[in-house]
């Protein structure tokens, strides 16, 4: 497929995509020091976006990278660059996603440990196809978790990795050493027991933009939702089972290995339903 978004941006200046380069000097790139935030993009808007710019604020600020525009600016410039990419292709939004990235900039050679000019680059892409089949498998954490989990880091190849150990699934649910539950590669993960809905709790999992969404909205979405650890020997006793994440959203699930009664059923629907119904998608 050819590239529609002819232009993306770096620290709210509009260029054309093909002009982009990161320095080899740029700490992101040898070091994974930055963060990223995935958004949904519908009818060429994106969707909770205070939400994602609101944590990549709280994350710029616990990796200890100066973020170098408010949350306000961010969000007059991306309207620019909307109408920009829409002037020269109004179908261009079409199906798409936002990435914004900030990294923590050139390597400073007087304070290797300083971020003194980070860089934020915000650029669409095509959404890839939802695959027909959402079958999930739970497995063992290879990788030993720690607090920088709660951030959406660069350093992402812990996840990438735990992912293709199991190429078959759809996704991969993580568990620790203890049975508890963690989170997806890529989802936050959800139960459902006597229609009450409960998603992981843990010092070592990113809080989900979706996730939060639910927990904060239960009178809209209809359903109690509550947040607290999870172990291993409670999916014979759940219900439903539902992932999500922000292009996904509420993502049905079809089968688990090992647990052939555990899936999406009805309220798993009703929920998919509410959500999509409060934010119009």
């Amino acid at each position: 497929m050819s590239n529609s978004f002819i232009y993306t941006s770096v620290n709210l200046k509009i260029l054309r995509e093909s002009s982009i380069s990161l320095p080899l000097t740029d700490l992101g790139v040898l070091y994974g020091w930055g963060l990223f935030e995935t958004i949904r993009i519908h009818n060429k808007k994106p969707i909770l976006l205070d939400e994602h710019l609101a944590r990549l604020k709280k994350s710029a600020r616990a990796i200890k990278i100066p973020l170098p525009f408010s949350p306000s600016e961010i969000k007059s410039h991306l309207d620019d660059l909307i109408m920009k990419i829409l002037k020269e292709n109004y179908m261009a939004l079409n199906n798409s996603t936002l990435n914004i990235y900030l990294t923590a900039g050139p390597t400073n050679p007087n304070n290797f440990y300083e971020s003194t000019n980070p860089q934020l680059i915000i650029k669409f892409k095509h959404t890839p196809q939802q695959p027909a089949s959402t079958n999930i498998i739970f497995a063992k954490a290879i990788y030993t978790r720690n607090n920088l989990n709660r951030y959406k880091t660069l350093a992402y190849l812990p996840n990438i990795l735990e992912k293709k150990l199991h190429p078959n699934y759809f996704e991969t649910i993580l568990h620790d050493q203890n049975q508890e539950i963690l989170e997806g590669t890529k989802t936050s993960v959800f139960f459902i027991k006597n229609k009450e809905v409960i998603t992981t709790l843990s010092p070592f999992i990113l809080p989900g933009i979706t996730q939060n969404f639910l927990t904060l909205n239960q009178k809209e979405i209809g359903y109690r939702v509550t947040q607290r650890k999870v172990e291993l020997s409670e999916l014979a006793d759940f219900d439903e089972i539902f992932l999500t994440n922000s292009l996904g959203g509420v993502i049905l699930v079809d089968s688990v290995h090992k647990y052939p009664n555990l899936k999406s059923e009805f309220i798993s629907e009703n929920i998919q339903s509410a959500y999509n119904n409060c934010l119009k998608l």
